[in-house]
């Protein structure tokens, strides 16, 4: 738990305010709020760049079976002989 200062406030450990009620407060902070979106976004760019290497590495598995590889050039894809 948080403690007071003299006057009895709580400074709120994601934001510049003193507050009277700490856990009040966490339910609205903006700054809480912010810090928790970026860490959930944080976690789906994640998320989503092991599913994109996942694919790209099935997809070059199956290619690799027929004799073709995966060719990347920005912003072009390209399936050539390997």
């Amino acid at each position: 738990m948080a403690t007071s200062d003299t006057n009895g406030l709580y400074d709120c450990p994601h934001c510049t305010d003193a507050v009277v009620d700490l856990d009040e407060h966490l339910k609205i902070c903006t700054a809480l709020r912010e810090q928790q979106l970026a860490e959930a976004r944080r976690l789906l760019a994640d998320e989503q760049r092991q599913q994109d290497e996942a694919c790209r590495a099935e997809l070059e598995a199956v290619l690799a079976k027929y004799g073709r590889k995966l060719l990347v050039t920005q912003p072009q894809i390209s399936i050539v002989p390997a």
